[in-house]
């Protein structure tokens, strides 16, 4: 009865070892994605930043020619179409990024109501497209841009792992 007892508490124990080690993989797992998703949202936002400009700068030529008489209003109606589809896949980009963010630090079991709160507030805030918000063209006009002021430093972003990786301290959601 007593080897029965010690060969079921041997299974039981290999079988929580097993039990951990998946949730280990698990949450690695997860970290892994939403860092890399993480980055490409960032690539993303700048991109999309980009091309709100280019749309800007599109309607704004499309206008002048309409009110000289060299282009339609379709010409126009198109471009602002795309000047507003260009914003949207921005804020998508933005909110990928927000929850990324948001699955790192739950699949940490560091998610808090701060993390929460914080979120409110950014999502509160209303998103500039000015030309010099959106794509500033000076690292100064890119630090006021992400809401730093030039003359601090910029703050450097590590990764925890082997690999470190910073960065010029610009957060894409702001801007």
């Amino acid at each position: 009865m007593v080897n029965s007892q010690v060969k079921q508490a041997q299974y039981n124990f290999v079988g929580a070892s097993e039990q951990l080690e998946s949730a280990h993989r698990s949450v690695v797992q997860t970290v892994r994605s939403s860092f890399n998703n993480i980055n490409a949202s960032i690539s993303s936002i700048n991109a999309y930043k980009q091309a709100v400009v280019s749309a800007q700068s599109s309607l704004d030529a499309m206008e002048a020619g309409y009110s000289v008489g060299t282009r339609t209003i379709v010409d126009v109606l198109d471009a602002t179409t795309t000047l507003y589809n260009a914003k949207q896949e921005l804020a998508n980009a933005r909110y990928n990024y927000l929850i990324n963010q948001l699955n790192i630090k739950s699949a940490l079991g560091t998610l808090n109501e701060q993390d929460l709160l914080a979120l409110n507030n950014a999502l509160s805030k209303p998103v500039s497209t000015n030309p010099e918000n959106v794509a500033p063209q000076t690292p100064e006009q890119n630090a006021i841009a992400d809401g730093y002021a030039p003359d601090s430093p910029a703050p450097v972003v590590q990764q925890t792992s082997a690999r470190t990786t910073t960065s010029n301290g610009h957060n894409p959601f702001r801007n």
